[in-house]
């Protein structure tokens, strides 16, 4: 998994993802377009304010079953 801590000064990166909080053993992501994603990891991987890439395995909340999906949404969809 790739992450990055630190500002790079602007430079050009593939950076997709934010991460915005942590639920129950994932990262909740969002994208530029607000979209909300997760990815299972440790909250250490990857803590509030950290930017993912492309290339690891984050999923969108629809494929949660409708409990979660609906808890994460209440808690990190902006009204």
């Amino acid at each position: 998994m790739r992450t990055i801590r630190e500002s790079k000064n602007f430079e050009a990166e593939n950076w997709k993802y934010l991460a915005v909080g942590y639920y129950k053993g994932k990262a909740i992501l969002k994208d530029e377009m607000e979209s909300i994603f997760y990815m299972e990891c440790k909250e250490a991987e990857a803590p509030i304010g950290t930017m993912v890439s492309e290339g690891v395995s984050v999923l969108p909340v629809e494929v949660l079953d409708k409990d979660e999906r609906a808890e994460i949404m209440r808690i990190y969809q902006e009204e």
